[in-house]
């Protein structure tokens, strides 16, 4: 655990920051909760939603939680994450208050550099985040070049009108288990550098916004799987929103089922 020294004045001291390794999914819970406040709270950016943080599990399989997850507290108060899969590190922090955030990120990407030393690590700030900036380049890091785009949309009503298929396409929720071969196959044909296979979908399954019945497919005329999307409800967040991501399998894929 990771905190602050004893010397320590007591205005730090009132609001001490602590460190702790995952120990299992009821505390992958707590860092996509403290993600989901950010969202109703509606801060400026957010790190990521439930589908990020949650896959990112699913595909570290073997390797456990506590590998990769750390949660930050102000006091008793869950203010923060860190993924550590080297070379990046993920971060989220919301406290509410831009100061306090800034000190918690200050504190999480210390704790980083002294947990990989002499490692290659890289982290990522918002554009307009000049403070977040200013922790980075004050702690050696250079920029990349490199920028990661998020877009969000809310599915307000109306519905969308009837969907138009193919004659005997259909689209349905996967069924179970016994088509996680299929759905695997489907995502690798999609996606060919994936690490994804039957065992890491399998932890997938155990996540907590994950629900077969948002686990849609494209099933064709002969009866196998053109496309998929995944999709993640959230009923902490404003709106009640979900994120999905849908790819129509390469015809010259199809036999690979």
């Amino acid at each position: 655990m990771v905190g602050i020294g004893a010397d320590a004045s007591p205005a730090i001291l009132g609001r001490m920051l602590t460190e702790r390794r995952a120990s299992g999914i009821d505390d992958l819970g707590m860092a996509v909760r403290s993600m989901s406040a950010a969202w109703r709270a509606g801060a400026p950016h957010v790190a990521g939603t439930p589908a990020a943080i949650e896959w990112w599990y699913a595909l570290t399989h073997p390797e456990p939680l506590s590998e990769h997850l750390r949660l930050w507290f102000e006091n008793d108060n869950a203010v923060g994450w860190a993924w550590h899969e080297p070379p990046e590190l993920e971060v989220h922090v919301w406290t509410g208050d831009a100061a306090r955030d800034d000190r918690v990120f200050t504190k999480i990407v210390d704790a980083a550099l002294d947990e990989h030393p002499g490692e290659e690590l890289a982290a990522f700030a918002r554009d307009g985040d000049d403070e977040g900036m200013r922790i980075l380049l004050d702690r050696g890091f250079t920029p990349e070049g490199r920028r990661l785009s998020q877009w969000q949309w809310r599915a307000d009503p109306p519905p969308p009108g009837d969907i138009l298929l193919p004659d005997g396409y259909r689209i349905r929720s996967l069924r179970g288990p016994e088509e996680f071969d299929a759905r695997v196959a489907l995502h690798r044909a999609a996606f060919p550098a994936s690490r994804l296979n039957v065992a890491k979908y399998e932890r997938l399954s155990t996540v907590p916004h994950y629900r077969l019945e948002d686990d849609l497919v494209v099933e064709t005329s002969d009866g196998s799987l053109a496309a998929f999307a995944l999709c993640w409800y959230d009923p902490l967040r404003v709106g009640r929103t979900a994120s999905a991501s849908a790819v129509r399998r390469p015809s010259s894929s199809r036999s690979q089922r």
